[in-house]
């Protein structure tokens, strides 16, 4: 039974000042590697999943750290991390990809494939993959293949069927769309296979990731009802995990694309509905009961989803590429007036100024093989280093080292390895 005695929490390390430095479980070159070039990663689903940064000396996830006045966890810290990067991804190669699906979706279609492609706007933040295993307690649905946020089909599909059972549909149209329940061999004769398609859903454009919170406030209650009581002594202990945000306003919730295809007409119309009212009243993903993956009523046919997603493929090149400034127009000048023939002959012509004098040029450093400079690396793509030369040179210089361990930004020094009758370097080492 429990005893509801108060129990004081166990001491650990002293919080350090500033978040820790990344800390990777690799071999020590591929780990130089990582800690060189991880913020500038694209696959973000990669780095969640198999690259956290964030371990302690005993390699776990409890590290703390003083944030000016505040203590907060590593946890919150890596995740909002996690969120900045996250906008850096490519997006051109979300385009290119949404592309391909539709390409795939219409060769269905040639082989006898009925399809539907519609939209739909999410009302709520959506936490796709909430069960995965994970070192951070929480898990997120990255795309396997290029890390982006989506949301799968098995759990498009498996909306559909809960809203089809809950509302009691008939069982033989359940059997059409999903086919058959049973499994046991002994009946392989009466198996039949589902009729509908349930691919992968992504958003328009791509989605942001917003970090949540989770504050149980009774950690050892839920963790061992049996010997704790739910007593308000226990600390809080929040819990930090990735969802897709939706913004402020409507014009910042995103809009999925789902796109089903069957055999026939008729399973792929009740697939579509049932999927449709499983957005709208039961939601996708975790914690729903608290009012997450909610999506709004109606849908978005094909022709206005494509309309849309154009202007969102226009947003991003205009981004990509800033619009040169409008020039000034030239005052418009107008001809003197004609002065009196006395006065354009009294009129002394000033004299002409005096050309300037030539500036002495800059006395450029002498610089000969062997010598070791100052630099500040500018590019490092974990092949290729770029650095520019400091002291008075100002030069860049690209050399390859595939574990060169400086992000852009640092300084460093560089050994000369070759160099010009004129003092121009042409080949350098790191020093």
């Amino acid at each position: 039974m429990p005893d509801g005695k108060k129990k004081r929490p166990a001491s650990g390390a002293s919080p350090t000042e500033g978040p820790p430095p990344p800390r990777f479980p690799l071999p020590r070159d591929s780990r130089a590697l990582a800690e060189a070039i991880h913020q500038q990663a694209q696959n973000i689903g990669l780095l969640f999943n198999k690259f956290l940064w964030i371990w302690d000396d005993d390699w776990t996830l409890e590290g703390k750290f003083k944030e000016g006045r505040r203590e907060r966890s590593v946890k919150s810290w890596f995740l909002e991390q996690v969120e900045d990067i996250a906008r850096r991804f490519p997006r051109d190669a979300y385009f290119a990809f949404l592309d391909r699906q539709v390409k795939m979706i219409e060769s269905l279609s040639e082989h006898g494939y009925r399809t539907v492609v519609f939209g739909k706007r999410a009302e709520a933040r959506i936490l796709s993959g909430l069960g995965g295993a994970h070192p951070m307690e929480v898990g997120f649905a990255f795309h396997p293949l290029y890390g982006f946020p989506y949301l799968p089909g098995s759990g498009l599909k498996g909306i559909a069927r809960a809203w089809a059972e809950l509302t009691d549909q008939p069982a033989d149209k359940i059997k059409l769309v999903f086919g058959s329940e049973s499994k046991d061999e002994r009946q392989a004769k009466e198996h039949e296979q589902g009729n509908v398609i349930f691919f992968d859903a992504y958003a328009i454009a791509p989605p942001r990731l917003d970090v949540d919170i989770l504050n149980p406030h009774f950690p050892d209650y839920y963790r061992d009802p049996k010997n704790n009581l739910p007593t308000e002594w226990q600390s809080p202990n929040p819990v930090n995990f990735l969802t897709i945000g939706v913004g402020q306003r409507d014009d910042d919730k995103p809009i999925f694309r789902f796109a089903l295809a069957a055999r026939s007409d008729e399973a792929l119309g009740l697939a579509q509905e049932w999927l449709e009212r499983g957005l709208e009243q039961l939601g996708f993903g975790g914690k729903t009961a608290s009012g997450y993956g909610y999506f709004a009523e109606g849908r978005i046919p094909a022709e206005k989803l494509a309309e849309m997603r154009k202007a969102e493929l226009a947003k991003a090149q205009s981004q990509r590429a800033p619009a040169a400034p409008a020039a000034k127009p030239a005052p418009e000048k107008k001809p003197p007036a004609a002065a009196p023939a006395a006065e354009q002959r009294a009129r002394v012509s000033p004299p002409s100024p005096k050309p300037p004098k030539p500036s002495a040029p800059t006395a450029r450093p002498v610089v000969k093989q062997g010598d070791k400079l100052d630099a500040e690396v500018i590019a490092n793509d974990g092949r290729k280093v770029t650095v520019r030369l400091l002291g008075g040179l100002d030069q860049e210089v690209t050399f390859e080292h595939p574990y060169y361990p400086h992000p852009p930004g640092k300084r460093v020094k560089v050994k000369v390895m070759a160099v010009t009758a004129e003092g121009k370097v042409t080949r350098v080492s790191p020093g």
